[in-house]
């Protein structure tokens, strides 16, 4: 068995997409800062079509995310809240390899429910109907 050179290394070498190594954002009118997204479901097509994915995002104390929500609302009321929304896929050092363009309209938004006896976060939920998805390399 010979030496392997460097070129066969990189050639042969594999560094899989990681699940925590990914950023989504939404696109305008929405200034949701991307560090509030929590998690987001998993991409699926069935059936000639794309399953919604669902969204969730922290509430923090700032930046007041239900008001950026509301705000952006108000202005896609004009496209029928129809956006997008990116999924940047980064690779060891931080670099973006990877972006994913979901196109849709947003279904539904939930604002978590609350209660004296719940000691945990708010969390606010998108559900999304993707229309199609466009992967940028």
């Amino acid at each position: 068995m010979g030496v392997l050179s460097l070129e066969d290394i990189k050639l042969n070498s594999i560094e899989p997409l990681m699940k925590s190594r990914v950023f989504v954002t939404i696109s305008e009118p929405f200034n949701i800062p991307k560090h509030v997204v929590r998690k987001v479901s998993s991409i699926s097509y069935r059936n000639d079509k794309w399953d919604n994915i669902k969204i969730e995002m922290y509430n923090p104390v700032v930046p007041n995310v239900p008001s950026l929500i509301v705000e952006g609302l108000e202005k896609l009321k004009k496209r029928y809240y129809q956006t997008s929304i990116f999924f940047h896929f980064l690779n060891p050092v931080g670099d973006i390899v990877s972006e994913w363009e979901i196109k849709g309209q947003i279904k539904s938004i939930d604002f978590s429910d609350l209660g004296w006896d719940k000691n945990e976060p708010i969390i606010i939920t998108f559900n999304f109907e993707v229309w199609n998805l466009k992967v940028n390399l």
